[in-house]
């Protein structure tokens, strides 16, 4: 049987890759893909293997599929390293970033999610990426980095500068560049106007005391905040974009979570109809 092809650089993969997904789990659960030469595991168990047993599976130098992403994106991201870079850094981030941490940001993530809403209420229509799913995930970031709201719009406009992709385009493009080197220049005067104020418990102030302790070095220090920029953005406006498409693709769903009682702000007791 022959093994389904699959092209990541192209958009009809990039719209609705589950179909290709589906057809490789059947077929050919552990795929190589000649062309672009990388492996593709499809299947749970076996991705879960994988990220346990970091001794086979490297994710130094293996996270990119573009061979010299590393050189044109100079500083290094803690998610291309293995153990024990990785656990060194891993052990800053964890108690960041356990249940009743985020927990703490959940009453603000909802009144600012109403108070993107509010301006679409009269007329009752609104571009669900652009006016809410783009906006909320750097707004909730940026209490934890502490970017002003006058500077989210640039972050946000680098960082989809960096991931953008033409149809097709299997290298990394100026526009990409331009948008790492403009998060990297934006975050290097970000840290340097911070340095002297206390930690204060948020990420940004944990990864400030991590590079005076000597934990982190001051290149991986931009290169987390590049990350989080574009991981704690681009991958929660993605995912909110796709619920939305989901719920409109199949009604008797949308009408399920449309009927679901959510937690009242004013009050924990009561509840309020979505």
């Amino acid at each position: 049987m022959t093994s389904p092809e699959l092209d990541p650089y192209d958009h009809g993969f990039q719209w609705d890759p589950y179909p290709y997904y589906r057809r490789l789990r059947e077929q050919d659960p552990v795929y190589f893909n000649r062309q672009r030469g990388f492996w593709l595991l499809t299947k749970w168990a076996d991705v879960h293997q994988a990220f346990r047993d970091f001794k086979t599976f490297a994710s130094a130098g293996a996270v990119a599929l573009e061979a010299d992403a590393v050189d044109k994106f100079p500083y290094p991201m803690f998610i291309s390293t293995d153990p024990p870079d990785h656990s060194r850094v891993r052990r800053l981030f964890a108690p960041l970033f356990t249940p009743e941490k985020m927990k703490a940001l959940e009453d603000y993530t909802r009144k600012r999610t109403l108070e993107f809403l509010q301006p679409h209420l009269s007329s009752g229509r609104l571009d669900f990426v652009g006016d809410l799913a783009a906006r909320i995930p750097m707004d909730v970031l940026a209490v934890l980095l502490r970017i002003p709201a006058h500077e989210q719009d640039s972050v946000r406009g680098f960082a989809d500068d960096l991931i953008a992709r033409e149809d097709k385009q299997n290298d990394v493009s100026p526009r990409n560049v331009a948008g790492y080197m403009g998060l990297a220049q934006y975050f290097e005067r970000h840290v340097a106007l911070h340095l002297s104020t206390p930690n204060d418990g948020s990420l940004l102030g944990a990864l400030i005391q991590a590079e005076t302790e000597a934990v982190m070095s001051h290149a991986e220090v931009i290169g987390a905040l590049i990350l989080f920029a574009i991981a704690g953005n681009e991958t929660t406006t993605k995912t909110m974009g796709n619920l939305a498409l989901r719920l409109w693709q199949h009604p008797r769903a949308a009408r399920v979570v449309g009927r679901r009682p959510l937690p009242d702000p004013a009050s924990r007791g009561g509840v309020a109809a979505l």
